[in-house]
């Protein structure tokens, strides 16, 4: 065979990779090429042929950056990759998002609606989390017990042998401690809130949001400090997301035909704000509703001041970075979720 030259034969990798993304017969005759070489004796560029190939394809799932996965999350229902998946969380924990596993709440409920989506990728999709250090783990696990599959125990018990340092939080969700995303309360903690959104991001099931709008009925429960900062946090949390996804306006309307009265009050201030685009000042009535409370009974808040150094406001990844390059489109959960209440808690109610 003749010799190429080695710029023609990038030019061809180049060529055939490029075939390879946008047509599937292409594979074929990228492969059948690959073979010809070797058959022919030109086992030296068949093996370049390979790796570059290779190479090409493994680029497709990395990450350069948290911003970089944040932003693919936040578009996932657009053009659903279940496969990436596993990559994207797997960048999170390299970039250190899990280190303070309270607030990943979102990525949490986020893997749990893509398995509970893909019930017959779920196994595949699992195996693709590891290897995965055992602090990160604990989105693994989360995952596969919020995804509502009939067989998440059965799969918890099958990856325990990757996760041996995690045994206790297993065994928290295998006999029933810990609840799963479908019976934990709403005021359990501020991640069950991120949660709840993180599923709706990937599904677009309403479900979790429904879970949400119960939450308003505790609007007046002042002698319950979480219950009550929950119930307004959860009102700003819905505003900002209809905002930007009006499909929840149209499910929020609906609901408010059959909210009872306690509900139906701050349902109908959060369909208000929606409309209007106001989200921005919900927030401010929302924490000077908050510190009103707490000014007026001091005591019954002061309880809450250790639980409220869990959030440090951290923001999920990369909404900062969207907000200052003007990228408004991305879903509302970037900007508002439980870390977000809790540095509200941690704001409102620490002296």
């Amino acid at each position: 065979m003749v010799s190429v030259k080695p710029v023609m034969k990038i030019a061809l990798v180049c060529l055939l990779t490029l075939l390879l993304e946008v047509c599937p017969l292409a594979r074929v005759f990228g492969a059948r090429v690959f073979a010809a070489q070797i058959v022919a004796g030109d086992a030296s560029t068949g093996r370049s042929l390979g790796v570059k190939m290779a190479q090409s394809r493994g680029l497709q799932h990395k990450f350069r950056s948290a911003e970089q996965v944040v932003g693919w999350i936040n578009d996932y229902r657009n053009a659903p990759d279940p496969l990436r998946v596993p990559h994207a969380i797997r960048a999170l924990s390299r970039f250190g998002v899990f280190e303070d596993i309270d607030q990943a709440g979102l990525y949490a409920g986020f893997l749990a609606g893509v398995l509970g989506d893909n019930q017959l990728k779920a196994r595949r999709l699992i195996t693709d989390l590891f290897p995965m250090n055992p602090k990160s783990q604990a989105i693994i696990i989360m995952g596969i017990a919020y995804s509502g599959l009939p067989e998440w125990r059965s799969l918890l018990r099958e990856f325990t042998e990757r996760m041996p340092q995690r045994t206790v939080l297993i065994d928290q969700f295998m006999f029933g401690s810990t609840k799963t995303l479908q019976d934990a309360p709403l005021d359990q903690s501020p991640d069950v809130v991120d949660a709840l959104w993180g599923f709706y991001i990937a599904t677009g099931y309403l479900a979790p949001v429904g879970r949400l709008l119960e939450a308003l009925r505790w609007t007046n429960a002042i002698d319950k400090s979480d219950r009550f900062t929950l119930a307004h946090m959860a009102m700003w949390t819905l505003a900002a997301n209809a905002e930007r996804d009006r499909s929840l306006l149209r499910f929020y309307r609906a609901a408010l035909r059959h909210a009872p009265e306690a509900m139906a009050e701050p349902l109908k201030k959060v369909i208000h704000a929606s409309e209007r685009f106001e989200a921005a000042r919900l927030k401010k009535t929302v924490v000077a509703t908050i510190a009103r409370q707490k000014h007026h009974r001091p005591g019954k808040y002061a309880k809450w001041a250790m639980p409220a150094r869990v959030g440090e406001t951290l923001l999920a990844v990369g909404c900062v970075a969207a907000n200052a390059l003007g990228q408004t489109g991305l879903a509302a959960p970037c900007i508002v979720t439980g870390a977000i209440y809790s540095g509200v808690r941690k704001l409102m109610f620490e002296k």
